[in-house]
């Protein structure tokens, strides 16, 4: 359009009127054929959707830079409403309406709320952009078997497969591979290639090493093992995915290029059982005290009373590291004044944002001790803000500065 205004312009000699009737002819020629294209494509893509008898699996990443991995859900369709089923809450159909529209290109919008699909796009107080999830996925093409998409807040690619089985079934298998891998570190062999590498269960990351080669990709979860969000390249060596054999540590598969993986998944060193930290430790505090680890009925977290004396703190189970991990979170009241929150920060400044400090285990002389720790940030201390409204703007200041690093002994 642009460029037939701006040739008009040079053609001031033509009668306006008739400079009018032509553009708006040349309107009619190119806009009516691709907004009847984009609806045969919307229409197409639609059909797809609603004719698969078992639903279509979706590989949904949320977050820009893929930080918390990829998840499983499962999606039937009718002519206006998805039947959703999702790894995170098994066994339980969301339902909710959807659209089909041109917005910028044609878009599958998940536009009523669904608690599956929504989990990752809604925010909180604390987190205020949410995960970074998606409920608009543009769809970019559309196979007999495959629909390709990407977030139109993410821009991350996903991809939607034709099931072939029970959508319950499906997922089963899923669970049952984010159950049975337990292992963090890799010892092992591509492609003649003597590997290293390390698998971070609670964000979905995973690294393989080889020689001066290394590469690292979000994955998700799948019937079989794990699939990559992006291939992992060594050298000529381009891996999408592995199997898991569970019963004998392993992760296996060949590679796209042609070549043999063998990796066995080994216990890191300290690693301990869910049940094995719950206790008594000491704690490097600034008034030294103890921290009692309490497990939690859902068999992955603690309760930690005494790392924070105005409050109880929440912690996770690290699977593959086989330790604790603990994230920035409200930890108590002061008065009724304040509200009190452990806080990243490194002297001079803090954030609200998410963050997380993992546990490294380490036993010495029959002593088991956890370091906590973070690439970003040395430590927390608790913030003080007003009560029901924590907002860097209502910082009423600090009452404790932690540790650096955070460390519990166990007595």
């Amino acid at each position: 359009m642009k460029i037939h205004k701006i040739y008009a312009f040079l053609l001031l000699a033509v009668p306006a009127l008739l400079m009018q009737s032509c553009l708006k002819d040349q309107e009619d020629a190119f806009d009516e054929p691709s907004a009847i294209r984009m609806q045969n494509f919307l229409n197409d893509a639609q059909q797809a959707l609603i004719s698969a008898p078992n639903g279509w699996l979706l590989e949904y990443y949320p977050d820009k830079n893929q930080n918390y991995g990829g998840f499983t859900y499962t999606l039937r369709f009718t002519a206006d409403s998805v039947y959703t089923n999702c790894e995170l809450d098994p066994g339980y159909d969301y339902g909710s309406l959807y659209r089909m529209t041109n917005d910028d290109g044609p878009v599958l919008s998940f536009d009523t709320y669904n608690d599956a699909l929504h989990f990752f796009s809604t925010p909180s107080m604390s987190l205020y952009e949410a995960y970074g999830g998606d409920f608009e996925l543009v769809i970019d093409s559309v196979g007999a078997d495959v629909i390709k998409l990407h977030g139109k807040r993410s821009l991350n690619t996903m991809y939607m497969y034709k099931m072939t089985e029970d959508a319950n079934s499906y997922l089963d298998k899923v669970l049952a591979n984010a159950e049975g891998l337990v292992y963090a570190s890799i010892n092992g062999n591509v492609g003649g290639l003597e590997t290293k590498g390390n698998v971070d269960l609670d964000n979905r990351q995973i690294t393989l090493s080889a020689d001066t080669l290394s590469g690292s990709s979000a994955f998700t979860f799948t019937d079989t093992g794990l699939r990559f969000y992006k291939p992992i390249e060594l050298g000529d060596i381009s891996i999408t995915e592995l199997t898991l054999d569970a019963v004998n540590d392993k992760l296996f598969g060949t590679a796209k290029t042609g070549q043999t993986i063998d990796l066995k998944l080994v216990q890191p060193e300290g690693w301990k059982s869910f049940e094995e930290l719950v206790g008594t430790y000491s704690f490097n505090a600034e008034t030294p005290r103890d921290v009692e680890v309490v497990a939690n009925a859902d068999g992955a977290s603690y309760t930690l009373t005494g790392f924070c004396e105005y409050g109880t703190v929440q912690a996770t189970y690290n699977k593959g590291a086989g330790s604790l991990s603990i994230a920035s979170q409200g930890c108590g009241m002061y008065g009724t004044t304040y509200d009190l929150w452990l806080c990243p920060c490194d002297g001079s400044s803090y954030t609200l944002s998410t963050t997380i400090f993992k546990g490294v285990n380490s036993e010495k002389d029959g002593v088991f001790s956890i370091t906590f720790s973070n690439s970003e940030w040395p430590t927390f201390w608790i913030f003080a803000f007003s009560a029901g409204n924590v907002s860097y703007d209502t910082n009423a200041g600090y009452l404790e500065k932690m540790s650096q690093p955070m460390v519990l002994t166990k007595k």
